[in-house]
């Protein structure tokens, strides 16, 4: 963990192994279940692995609606319904609480275009 309480990857290749394996079992768990959420959304859903988050957008034009970055004990989600909205920022430390954002993840990818 750097002074910024992010997760350090020991690579920049944006691999989900190298992003997750300094997560603790609880905070992993919500990941993958943040991934598996999101891609069930469409058939259209792109996942785009970057060196400390994961962005998930819809289509070919690359329409952002799901950024996941890890931290050490949270996931911080932002929620982006597009580009006249300003995102909304969740720390999520458990499934419950991912839960209680499925909602407006799915209203971000439908909104997104």
């Amino acid at each position: 963990m750097d002074k910024f309480n992010l997760v350090k990857d020991s690579t920049l290749s944006g691999n989900v192994e190298d992003i997750v394996q300094n997560l603790t079992d609880p905070i992993k768990q919500v990941f993958f279940a943040i991934s598996g959420f999101a891609m069930s959304l469409g058939t259209n859903v792109i996942k785009d692995n970057r060196p400390h988050r994961v962005v998930y957008a819809k289509s070919i034009v690359f329409r952002s609606f799901l950024d996941v970055k890890p931290h050490a004990n949270h996931l911080e989600v932002k929620v982006i319904k597009g580009r006249n909205f300003e995102p909304e920022t969740f720390k999520i430390k458990n499934v419950q609480e991912l839960d209680e954002i499925k909602i407006k993840i799915k209203d971000a990818y439908v909104r997104v275009s």
